[in-house]
């Protein structure tokens, strides 16, 4: 394996990237703002956790050491849950096998949340004014929130108290995962408008203000990799090589033995300097480098695992249709096919542009809104008929008539009341 020269950190610390997964698995990630009465929750989303433990047999709390907060409960099965800066509670599942029993996890995880609370299946936060600060104070939220503050004209805070994401975490055969990654870099913009829920954002309506917040802060650690794509003929390494630089040269927002009010802010010093020179005395060890990889923005960051993070949280009907489709579509060889065939013929006519200049360019994305809603629609036409499980069929289906119909339901939401009433899922 060999490294470009512009590449300065010790090679035992990149080859926890270049995983090789023996088996297939998928889990997901859901995050969801709680709601009582229309209201948001923030008082009593922090003792949250402890009304779902007392649910789960050998559950354990974990609390942040310098605030000590409540901010996870983890379960034997390596599933959590857990709250974001802005109040949001995320699920975790565990890596499945099947889908099926991805499906059936996910259902008993939201049972579990008291019944009093709904929970807004929806990209935004709506109804609710900005927090002036964290809601939860985790140590490493407010180092994040003080790095995002100093960031001029970013929207990093969006990012922190007003966004749900729903990532699904795929296992990716080693043959495969440049072809993966091709594919993912280059239908970005196509499943940038397949799962667009987030429209609801300030009392007023805006179209993709979540996928808008991404593109629209630290570009040090956001959208893609610089040199992405890369060519799917390429070697896998050459694929997290550049990943591994794009980590180096990102901004630092924590380094954990300086106290808050000393934390480097927006622009002081990158990965790769701070390997190189220290900061404060400082000299970061692997176990940093490890922890920084953990707080880059990519639309697919890179663990043992790809982690997909460009999709909007979707209401309960449709909160396992993207699952379905990158499990289609990038962990089995029809899929992967299919997909790379449609890659292929989507870059050639947007050969004219340079790649991250149509990833963050918001004019260029929406006078094809239409052409990218076609691609959608085939994709999930495919693999309604290609897939050989009922229950994935079923959820396809369901996705592509809402999908065909979807620009008239937003038009018909005529104040952010109906449609957060929308938004909401019941408990069983």
């Amino acid at each position: 394996m060999s490294y470009s020269t512009s590449f300065v950190l010790p090679k035992a610390w990149i080859e926890p990237l270049f995983y090789k997964p023996k088996k297939l698995e998928m889990a997901l990630e859901i995050e969801t703002f709680p709601y009582i009465k229309g209201k948001p929750v923030d008082p009593r989303i922090r003792n949250i956790l402890e009304e779902i433990q007392v649910k789960i047999p050998n559950s354990t709390l974990q609390k942040d050491l310098t605030t000590g907060m409540t901010y996870a409960l983890k379960m034997d099965s390596k599933a959590s849950y857990s709250l974001e800066p802005g109040g949001q509670l995320e699920y975790s599942s565990h890596p499945h096998s099947s889908f099926e029993s991805l499906y059936h996890e996910v259902n008993q995880a939201f049972s579990l949340v008291p019944q009093d609370i709904d929970l807004s299946l929806h990209g935004t936060r709506i109804l609710d004014k900005e927090p002036n600060e964290c809601v939860v104070p985790k140590f490493r939220y407010l180092a994040l929130q003080r790095y995002l503050n100093s960031e001029p004209q970013g929207r990093g805070l969006d990012m922190m108290r007003h966004l749900c994401t729903l990532q699904p975490n795929l296992d990716i055969p080693w043959e495969n995962l440049s072809k993966a990654l091709y594919i993912l870099t280059v239908l970005e913009p196509v499943f940038y408008y397949l799962f667009l829920n987030s429209y609801m954002f300030n009392h007023e309506i805006k179209v993709a203000e979540r996928q808008n917040v991404w593109t629209h802060m630290d570009q040090t650690r956001s959208s893609y990799p610089p040199k992405w794509p890369l060519s799917y003929n390429d070697a896998p390494e050459a694929w997290l090589e550049q990943y591994a630089i794009y980590g180096q040269n990102a901004y630092v927002w924590m380094i954990t033995e300086l106290p808050l009010e000393e934390q480097p802010l927006y622009g002081q010093i990158t990965f790769k300097e701070w390997y190189e020179k220290g900061y404060q005395g400082i000299f970061p060890q692997e176990k940093d480098w490890l922890s920084h990889l953990s707080t880059l923005f990519p639309f697919v960051r890179m663990r043992p695992f790809c982690e997909i993070r460009n999709i909007d949280c979707q209401s309960w009907e449709h909160l396992f249709a993207p699952s379905v489709i990158y499990h289609l579509g990038l962990q089995t060889q029809v899929g992967i096919d299919y997909l790379l065939k449609l890659s292929q013929d989507l870059q050639l006519k947007l050969l004219p542009f340079k790649w991250n200049n149509w990833l963050s360019n918001d004019s260029l994305r929406h006078q094809n809104e239409k052409f990218f809603q076609s691609i959608g629609q085939e994709i999930l036409t495919f693999f309604i008929q290609s897939s050989p499980d009922q229950l994935q069929k079923d959820i396809l289906s369901r996705y592509s008539l809402h999908f065909q119909n979807r620009n008239e339901v937003w038009k018909s939401f005529s104040t952010s009341q109906s449609f957060f009433q929308s938004s909401l899922k019941k408990h069983y």
